[in-house]
């Protein structure tokens, strides 16, 4: 069972994998953060060759969020999402 909040709207994102699983401890419940490209490169587009790694930016992130809580990096075209196991401490 999906967890829902008092709006009904789901609790974390789900990969297919966790959607299919009947193991509920698989599941996440924290919600992705967000960057915008244009948050960290402004109005103007690099060219591809300058664009940031998940690598790159992995090790960005870890400076202030622990790598340990670190659950993944995902780019969809100019957003990065990036899944943390808990609640940031910041």
């Amino acid at each position: 069972m999906i967890e829902q909040n008092q709006y009904g709207e789901q609790n974390g994102a789900l990969s297919y994998a966790d959607a299919a699983s009947t193991d509920v401890s698989v599941r996440r419940t924290e919600k992705p953060i967000f960057i915008k490209e244009t948050d960290i490169f402004g109005n103007t587009k690099p060219p591809k060759e300058h664009w940031l790694s998940h690598v790159e930016l992995y090790k960005a992130i870890s400076l202030v969020i622990p790598s340990e809580l670190i659950a993944g990096i995902q780019r969809v075209r100019s957003l990065w999402c990036i899944y943390v196991e808990e609640e940031p401490p910041y």
